[in-house]
């Protein structure tokens, strides 16, 4: 089921931004929650018997040792657990910095699951990241600041008995019932609350741009999509002549190619790139087909990347690996020639009319009508005030659509 954000718009900004930050803080999460889980203690080994010293020694050692490794499983429980309460109450902290409630009313915010009849989620979440910060300082004396004794309280009141010595593993074990997925969704549950609640009207513009930057991160992916696709689909009614051209001493010189309908210089990029990939050996082409197919799966990917709940597991780890796997078809892309200039090397094109037949014949499976060669010149760098007049043919010709009448 989709999330449901809050119904004013400020809310839904903080509640978003709070969600964008916890994808990027979840699998570090999940990570710590793992390795607390894994962390077990093991049982006491049994004593042999003293009729056989040597059995009876063995065992004494062992039921040392699995004593120590049961004290290490403890301690790395207890700071792992923590970590992820500490990432936890960060994440909800900033969440209430962004909707304006001051540092000094954060503890008074009873939002998300209630636990006993007695505290709410972001209540339990505080004292139980404070139980882990000030852990060796409660344990010497007691906690002595008044956070300290209220958190203490609210532990009690949802049945820690003696909150100055319970593991922070098992306070993790309370908040999220032994689940890392159930202890993030009341962490999101516990944050949408507040966001609907709290009366905001604007959020602070340094903290806005922060949010903005991250969301501009998916934009960018979005929009990649969507010129993936545009590129592809844009048409046009208007009739043109698609031209090389280049400059042979005063005079610009232009050579058409063929005629049809063309929507935009991409479109006829695209074409070429496409029908020349085509007509490549099977062994010259594979590079370009691959490139193609991986880009092909990653917009595929994106697409359902867009139907997925930005709060989700799913999410983060999609969105990860379309990163990763962006930067290897980058990778790839870069490593490719150009394709049509490739091919004609393959075909052992040597003039520019052998150019122009090739390129022609690429264009008329898309519907464009070839042009016979021939040059027309037109008046002095009219076309290319940027050309070098004393050139001749230049060997960088430059397509481009031309109004010419055949």
């Amino acid at each position: 089921m989709r999330e449901e954000h809050p119904s004013n718009s400020a809310g839904s900004f903080a509640y978003g931004t709070f969600l964008w930050n916890l994808t990027k803080a979840r699998h570090a999460m999940s990570a710590l929650a793992q390795e607390a889980f894994s962390a077990r203690d093991k049982e006491l080994a049994l004593v042999a018997s003293e009729g056989d010293w040597n059995k009876a020694a063995f065992g004494l050692l062992v039921a040392a040792a699995r004593a120590m490794r049961n004290e290490i499983s403890r301690s790395i429980r207890d700071n792992c657990a923590g970590a992820v309460l500490q990432i936890a109450w960060t994440l909800f902290d900033a969440h209430l910095d962004l909707l304006g409630i001051p540092l000094e009313n954060r503890r008074d915010v009873k939002s998300g699951h209630l636990f006993s009849g007695a505290e709410r989620f972001s209540r339990v979440l505080w004292a139980s990241r404070n139980a882990f910060a000030h852990g060796p300082e409660w344990r010497a004396g007691g906690p002595k600041t008044p956070a300290g004794r209220l958190s203490a309280e609210i532990l009690r009141a949802v049945g820690v008995n003696d909150p100055l010595k319970e593991d922070i593993f098992n306070l993790f074990i309370l908040l999220g019932d032994g689940d890392i997925e159930v202890f993030i969704g009341r962490l999101q549950e516990a944050a949408k609350e507040v966001a609907t609640a709290t009366p905001v009207t604007a959020i602070a513009p340094a903290q806005a741009d922060a949010a903005a930057t991250a969301a501009v991160g998916l934009l960018v992916i979005g929009v990649g999509l969507l010129a993936y696709h545009v590129i592809k689909t844009v048409t046009s009614d208007t009739e043109g002549i698609v031209a090389f051209q280049f400059t042979d001493d005063d005079h610009t010189v232009s050579v058409p190619i063929a005629k049809g309908k063309l929507g935009s210089p991409m479109q006829f990029r695209t074409i070429i790139e496409e029908e020349a990939v085509l007509a490549l050996s099977l062994e010259r082409a594979a590079p370009f087909k691959e490139a193609d197919a991986r880009l092909k799966a990653w917009n595929s990917q994106l697409e359902a990347l867009s139907a997925i709940d930005v709060g989700s597991a799913r999410f983060y780890r999609d969105l990860l690996d379309l990163s990763d796997r962006i930067e290897e078809i980058y990778a790839l892309v870069l490593r490719l020639p150009e394709p049509f200039q490739l091919l004609v090397d393959e075909r052992g094109c040597r003039s520019l009319e052998e150019c122009h037949a090739l390129m022609a014949s690429l264009l008329e499976a898309h519907g464009f009508r070839k042009i016979p060669y021939r040059e027309v010149q037109t008046s002095a760098l009219s076309l290319n005030d940027s050309a070098k007049a004393g050139t001749r043919r230049r060997a960088e010709v430059t397509v481009r659509s031309v109004p010419l009448e055949p």
